[in-house]
């Protein structure tokens, strides 16, 4: 990962819309990966939606977490990497 990159791994999804609203350090805005283990496509829709609204990004990624992630975070993890 980039010496720029930032990692934000929220448990309850329904957070974390207002988590990446909330989370402003300096980044660069190129791509963000929203990344779920499991969650409801429509949930991962609705955060698509929440951060294209913020306009912080020039691409909006949607990924599965891997074996690692789902495991220590379990079901319904949604997060964001930048």
């Amino acid at each position: 990962m980039a010496a720029n990159s930032a990692v934000i791994l929220i448990r309850r999804p329904q957070l974390c819309t207002q988590a990446f609203a909330e989370w402003a350090p300096p980044i660069d805005p190129k791509r963000i990966f929203i990344t779920h283990a499991g969650c409801a496509a429509e949930t991962v829709e609705a955060v698509r939606f929440e951060v294209e609204k913020l306009g912080l990004f020039e691409e909006i990624l949607i990924t599965e977490a891997g074996c690692t992630i789902s495991n220590h975070c379990g079901p319904n993890t949604l997060g964001g990497v930048i």
